[in-house]
Parts: structure tokens; C-alpha cells; sequence
């Protein structure tokens, strides 16, 4: 590691799980790219000056998310074989799980900020060496452990740090238990996983009924708005129809006054036209009594024919006056007499208009009748759906109260599954406490078979 390093070529895990392993700050000083495995060799043949950083994770590593994949795990670090041939020293094999990043970069000689090494779980000594037992039994297990073997006996190890090979490998109480731990939480896994996705599944369709029916409440307060303004508009339509009765009344009670005024006159006229025949009756009276007198003076003066004369001739003359008064007053019965066929003929226009105006009302109460009607027939059809929209608000109410009791019968058995859990949990403590306290003989039985082990022969 004396080289000066310019390049370095990362392969072995994915690009994601060697960042994480490096950090980016010691990825981007390394002046590093990520090669996938099977094109490492060809690259190395290419560039013979660049440098191989190949890491590496045991195959059970990965046991805590996924079931060891074995065949896999062989072909992605096959490829590290014949690197090593290809670039020989400029090839630097470690182990991502057990070589500390920090310690790694200081044999660069490469100064970067590291990331925070992880603690490996403890029921990992535990794992690894139960699949060390099953290589002796399963041939694609063993064939992992031998390339396994390989890699760490040629990987770059920190100072004091061993390969770590199967007859180093041992099952401490810690690790055990950690692993006994790991297994029964992997078998509750499912059955708490699959409540837990029930208890969800449950939640998400209350939460999407309940929106489902808020918005049938927001749409049906929206129709309600609507048919509240329409019953609004429908109301100041009847004001204006009752505001045109109004205007109608007026204009009846007008031409009421007018056929008033006209009768009122037409009397008046009438009254005048009766004292102008009394006036003439009296004076046909008088000229009756005149004429009397004219005969008692005719015989009376018959002896005196001078006086008789000249009282003729006065009572001629008075004769002609009233003759000409006469002709006045006829003259101007008849002007009365046509004012009064015009005053009729008045009050007939008069009466004609007011049947018309009768009319006009009698048609206009129709049309304010029939649209009274129209409008109580509406307001009547509004009453109904604001009725059934109360029904339907009143029955989302009672959904939504139903959907409300489902929700708390939904929390009261995950409070239920959750006292389950902590009981499961309480009575697996304590059969950790008990496997602990049995740890002792388990340890002992392992000593003697182990003992007994010592003096069966190699093959076995």
C-alpha cells in the first residue's frame, strides 16, 4: 500500500451498500467509480495503473431482511478470483462487515471524514456458525464458505485482526439468545404484520367512507343553497306580483275617483237642468195668469178701447219680452240638454273604461291567482326536497355516528391485539429467563459431546 493511489476501481457489493460502507466524502477523496462485478476483470486488463478496492459481506449478512442467497452471493464474488490475478497487488480485498472504515482509510493514506461505524447485531456469531454446520450437509453451503475462506484468507486485515475461518467459529449464551430472539420475532412477524395491515386496511376505508360522505353532505348543502336562492328569487317574483296588484288596485281606486267625479258632476248638471224647468213651469204659470188677466181686461176695457188699446200694446210689448225670455230660457234648456248628452256620453266612456279597467284587474288577478298557485306548488315541491334532504342529512348523520362507533370498535380491538403483544412479549421474557437459566446444562452437554468429539476420527 506504498503506491501512490490517483484511481480507485470499487467492486464487489452494489454501488448503494459501498457508498454506505465508505461514506461520500471518503468515496469522492478516493476519486472512486463503482464497477459491477462481472466487469471488473476486462476493466483491469484495460487500466493497469488503477487500483481495486473489492468489498465484501458475508452470505448470511443479509439473513435478517432475506434468506441467505447462496448461489448468488458465489456468482457476485467469483469474479474476485481472477482479479486478484489481474491486477495483483493493486487489488485490495475487505471484508464491508468485520474491517472499520476509519482504519481502512489511514492504510490509504487518504484523509476524509468517516461514517459512524454500525454495531454488528449480536446473532450474527450465532448465525455464522450455524451455517458453518450446514456446509458440511449442503454442497451450495459449503461451496459459499470455501470462496468465503478464500476472500479472508487474501483480504486486508486492521492490525490484530484475524481471518475469520469455520474451526474459529463458536456459539456464545449472548449470541444465541440474541438469535432465539430474532427467529421468534421472524415467526410473530407475519401474523402481527397481517393484523397490523387488517387494522390499516379497516382505517383506510372508514377515513375513505367518511370523506365519501362529507362530500355528499358538501354537495347536498350546495343543492340546498341553490333551491334556498331559487325560493329566493321565487319570493321577490311574488313581491313584484304583489307590488303590480298594488299598482292595479291604484289604478282602480283612480278610475273609481274619476267615474266618482264624473257622477258627482252629472247630478250637479241634473240638478241645474231641474231648476231650469222649474223656472220655466213658473213662468208658464204666471204667463198663464197674465193671459187670464188679459181676458178679464179685454172684457173690462171692451167699453174703453182707447185704454184697452194702449194696455194691449203695453201688454204686448211685455208679451214680446217674455216671448224673448222665452226663447233665452228654451235656448238655454237646450245648451243644458246637450251638456247633459255629453256628461252621459261621459259617464258611459267613463263606465266603459272602468269595465275595462275591470277587466284588466279581473285578468291580472288570474294571472296573480294562477301564479300564487304555480308559486305555492313550488314552494310546496321545495318544502319536500328540503324535507328529504333533512331525511338524507339526518341518515348521514346516523352514518357517519355508526362509521364513528365502527372507528372506536376498530380501537378498541387494536388496544385488545396491543395487550396481546405486550402478554406474548411478557411470557417470551420469560422464556428468555428460563432458556438462560438452562444455559448452564446446555453448556455442560456441549463440553462432554465436545469432549466426546475429540476422540471420533477426522472423516467424521
Amino acid at each position: 500500500m506504498s503506491q501512490p493511489i490517483h484511481r480507485v476501481f470499487i467492486s464487489g457489493v452494489s454501488e448503494e451498500a459501498a457508498t454506505a460502507y465508505l461514506g461520500r466524502a471518503l468515496f469522492e477523496a478516493l476519486n472512486a467509480q463503482w464497477v459491477a462485478p462481472e466487469q471488473s476483470v476486462a476493466l483491469a486488463q484495460e487500466d493497469e495503473s488503477a487500483h481495486w478496492l473489492w468489498l465484501y459481506q458475508p452470505p448470511w449478512q443479509l439473513a435478517d431482511a432475506t434468506p441467505p442467497e447462496w448461489v448468488a452471493w458465489v456468482a457476485q464474488h467469483q469474479p474476485a478470483l481472477r482479479l486478484q490475478r489481474v491486477a495483483g497487488p493493486r487489488l485490495y480485498v475487505v471484508n464491508a462487515a468485520r474491517t472499520p472504515v476509519a482504519a481502512l482509510a489511514e492504510a490509504l493514506d487518504v484523509s476524509a471524514a468517516s461514517p459512524t461505524p454500525q454495531a454488528a447485531p449480536a446473532y450474527l456469531g450465532a448465525l455464522a456458525a450455524l451455517c458453518a454446520g450446514l456446509g458440511a450437509t449442503l454442497p451450495v453451503v459449503r461451496q459459499a464458505w470455501e470462496l468465503y475462506e478464500t476472500l479472508e484468507a487474501t483480504a486486508w486485515l486492521p492490525s490484530g485482526m484475524a481471518p475469520e475461518f469455520r474451526a474459529s467459529l463458536s456459539v456464545d449464551e449472548a449470541a444465541l439468545a440474541s438469535l432465539l430472539q430474532v427467529v421468534s420475532a421472524g415467526v410473530q412477524a407475519p401474523a402481527k404484520a397481517q393484523a397490523h395491515q387488517a387494522t390499516q386496511t379497516a382505517l383506510e376505508e372508514a377515513q375513505q367512507r367518511e370523506q365519501t360522505l362529507q362530500q355528499t353532505a358538501r354537495q347536498q348543502e350546495a343543492t340546498l343553497q341553490t333551491l334556498r336562492e331559487e325560493l329566493q328569487a321565487l319570493k321577490e317574483a311574488h313581491q313584484a306580483l304583489q307590488e303590480s296588484h298594488q299598482s292595479l288596485q291604484e289604478t282602480h281606486r283612480a278610475a273609481s275617483e274619476e267615474h266618482k267625479e264624473a257622477t258627482e258632476e252629472n247630478e250637479l248638471l241634473l240638478a241645474q237642468l231641474h231648476h231650469v224647468q222649474e223656472e220655466l213651469e213658473k213662468h208658464f204659470l204666471e204667463s198663464q195668469q197674465q193671459q187670464q188677466q188679459l181676458d178679464e181686461l179685454r172684457q173690462q176695457l171692451a167699453t174703453q178701447q182707447q185704454q184697452a188699446t194702449q194696455a194691449a200694446a203695453a201688454h204686448e210689448q211685455e208679451r214680446n219680452a217674455a216671448a224673448a225670455e222665452t226663447a233665452k230660457l228654451t235656448k238655454a234648456l237646450t245648451e243644458q240638454k246637450q251638456a247633459a248628452q255629453k256628461a252621459q256620453q261621459a259617464q258611459q266612456t267613463a263606465e266603459k273604461a272602468s269595465a275595462s279597467d275591470k277587466q284588466a284587474l279581473s285578468t291580472a288577478k288570474q294571472q296573480w291567482e294562477a301564479r300564487t298557485r304555480e308559486n305555492d306548488k313550488a314552494m310546496a315541491a321545495l318544502r319536500e326536497q328540503v324535507a328529504k334532504l333533512n331525511t338524507t342529512l339526518t341518515n348521514t348523520k346516523t352514518e357517519h355516528t355508526e362509521l364513528q362507533e365502527e372507528n372506536d370498535l376498530l380501537l378498541a380491538q387494536l388496544h385488545h391485539v396491543q395487550e396481546e403483544l405486550e402478554r406474548y412479549f411478557l411470557a417470551n421474557r420469560e422464556y428468555q429467563t428460563l432458556l438462560a437459566n438452562t444455559q448452564p446444562t446446555f453448556l455442560r452437554a456441549r463440553q462432554h459431546i465436545s469432549r466426546l468429539a475429540t476422540h471420533l476420527p477426522a472423516q467424521a
